[in-house]
């Protein structure tokens, strides 16, 4: 979605924060793997926000100031039962100017296609997926 969305708002930079990198043309959808997955999650037009996806003590693990778990649960919204099954066009043209900030392991694959395709990788992938929460100035470091 976001290559859709750079070129629309006329942006000069696209930031990936530890996320699948998408076609680089045509259209795009997320590997099979993450949409069995989701599919476990429909709760009739819905999929469940994402804080449900996570065992409570692995969230609380990832998060560990009650307060911000809160926070980021709450804000989490749920999203339409199809939304990982709808294909993303992607633009031509779109990536001049593309930053891959990697935070976790689970992001290897992502950031290996992310280099092969020049983009700028920065980020050690030895962090957690959820430091973007918990860790936001360092988060601001990697992006600026």
């Amino acid at each position: 979605m976001l290559p859709m969305v750079t070129v629309a708002a006329g942006a000069g930079r696209s930031v990936f924060l530890d996320a699948g990198v998408p076609a680089s043309e045509g259209e795009t959808l997320p590997p099979d793997f993450v949409r069995a997955a989701v599919a476990d999650l429909r709760r009739g037009d819905k999929i469940a926000a994402w804080p449900t996806w996570w065992d409570p003590a692995d969230l609380a693990a990832e998060l560990p100031d009650d307060e911000l778990g809160a926070v980021v649960s709450a804000e989490a919204p749920e999203l339409p039962a199809d939304f990982f099954d709808v294909p993303v066009p992607v633009p031509p043209s779109w990536s001049t100017d593309v930053l891959y900030v990697q935070l976790s392991p689970s992001y290897d694959p992502d950031s290996a296609t992310a280099r092969e395709r020049g983009w700028t990788v920065r980020g050690t992938g030895t962090g957690s997926h959820l430091d973007v929460a918990s860790a936001p100035a360092h988060i601001a470091d990697l992006i600026s």
